[in-house]
């Protein structure tokens, strides 16, 4: 089991928190996280932007999507939007992306809110070990984040 940080806004959060969001989906370029670094069982702490963290979740199901092409974006969006709920500026910024990464959550439980010392401005970070309240959160690979 391996732990990473996911950094959300608000509405987002608060989605997956009350259960309405049963799907995380990120875009972007492969070789970057979480492509291909997440997987069943991990936990992922979940930290609101600029804020604390608030919840962690049980990974069910990981898809990675690669080469991610318009008609695969467009059938990802159809088959998974339901349970993604993301805006339509979402999907629209993603035509650059060239994977996506669709983590599906088992269990998700709210903590009291806790904050972590995190300066970079990575919305994903794969962890060393679960965040620590207060302290700097520590990639797995050693560095500071």
């Amino acid at each position: 089991m391996r732990h990473h940080l996911a950094i959300l806004y608000r509405p987002y959060l608060e989605e997956i928190m009350c259960g309405s969001k049963r799907i995380e989906c990120r875009l972007g370029k492969i070789g970057y996280p979480p492509h291909g670094l997440v997987g069943s069982g991990d936990l992922i702490w979940l930290k609101e932007t600029n804020g604390p963290v608030r919840a962690v979740a049980s990974v069910a199901a990981v898809q990675l999507f690669h080469p991610l092409t318009d008609d695969l974006l467009d059938w990802v969006r159809h088959e998974f939007g339901d349970q993604i709920r993301a805006p339509a500026a979402f999907w629209r910024a993603g035509v650059d992306a060239t994977a996506a990464t669709l983590i599906g959550f088992d269990f998700v439980c709210c903590l009291r809110p806790f904050r972590i010392v995190k300066r970079d401005r990575r919305a994903w970070v794969p962890l060393a070990g679960p965040p620590i309240p207060g302290h700097s959160v520590r990639s797995f690979r050693g560095q500071l984040a």
